[in-house]
């Protein structure tokens, strides 16, 4: 006779209560956006977002917005129904809002300007070009890393055809708010966008992305900023995990403070009692 087979089911009625759990991430973070939708997908039906896009979209330019829309809401499991849609950037209504802003020549069409967007400007010409950009790769550990911060690197690159980009910042209206800038040079390149989104999510990276027909070039370029919170020591600990000399020497110094605090506390416990011996 053979052993006993046992089966296991979730209520169908139970809830999962995440409501407690801490989040926190480091920003601009291009892969956060397309594989999870982040952070625009911090509430589901996206009412912390709102959507720029030309006053007279063209038929490709809809299809960007419904796609990237639907890949949110894919993640998410929730129609995206409660976003604002502007055909303007009026910073009155985007105060306190997660924006995205797509379109052919999105960023030149609205005026703005950023370090990520600088890296991957582009021109119905055909041409881009990359400046100095912070590397995506580990950086070493040791001495040159107390700051935490990656070696730089220089990269010039040109290209022709279509082109797409994705270039993700700070919002100047609201701090730990995000501006995702999703620009195509013209119509024919938004395939190449929503392709390398859907398809290539895993290229993806830093602050200012690249793409191409042949390749994609992520850098994480311009400021820092986190978002979400942390207990206390889980806080000190994420920031000090990628810096371990920086560690080991706030440790020393702790430890050598602690040790002179426990001198002077014992000296003066041994002169009070040779004064009480003396007496």
């Amino acid at each position: 006779m053979g052993p006993s087979i046992y089966y296991a089911a979730v209520d169908g009625d139970s809830t999962l209560d995440f409501s407690g759990f801490p989040h926190y991430i480091r920003m601009p973070n291009a892969h956060s956006f397309v594989s999870s939708g982040f952070p625009y997908s911090r509430m589901a039906d996206l009412s912390e977002t709102s959507v720029v896009i030309s006053p007279k979209p063209s038929s490709k330019e809809v299809e960007l917005l419904l796609n990237t829309v639907g890949l949110i809401s894919k993640k998410t499991g929730l129609p995206a129904y409660q976003f604002d849609l502007l055909e303007e950037w009026d910073e009155a209504s985007l105060v306190d809002k997660d924006i995205l802003v797509l379109g052919v020549q999105a960023a030149d069409k609205f005026k703005l300007t950023s370090t990520s967007l600088a890296h991957v400007s582009s021109s119905e010409s055909g041409r881009f070009i990359e400046a100095t950009a912070v590397s995506e790769k580990p950086q070493a550990q040791g001495i040159a890393n107390l700051s935490g911060r990656q070696a730089t690197m220089s990269a010039n690159v040109r290209a022709r055809g279509e082109f797409a980009s994705i270039a993700s910042f700070e919002s100047p209206l609201t701090k730990q708010r995000t501006v995702t800038v999703l620009s195509v040079r013209n119509d024919a390149s938004v395939p190449l966008l929503f392709g390398a989104m859907n398809a290539r999510s895993d290229s993806i990276s830093g602050s200012a992305v690249a793409i191409t027909q042949n390749d994609i070039t992520s850098h994480q370029v311009g400021d820092y900023y986190y978002v979400g919170q942390l207990p206390l020591f889980d806080l000190v600990w994420y920031h000090f995990s990628d810096r371990p000399m920086l560690m080991v020497a706030v440790a020393l110094l702790l430890v050598v403070a602690f040790t002179m605090l426990m001198w002077r506390m014992l000296s003066r416990y041994a002169k009070r009692r040779l004064a009480n011996k003396g007496a």
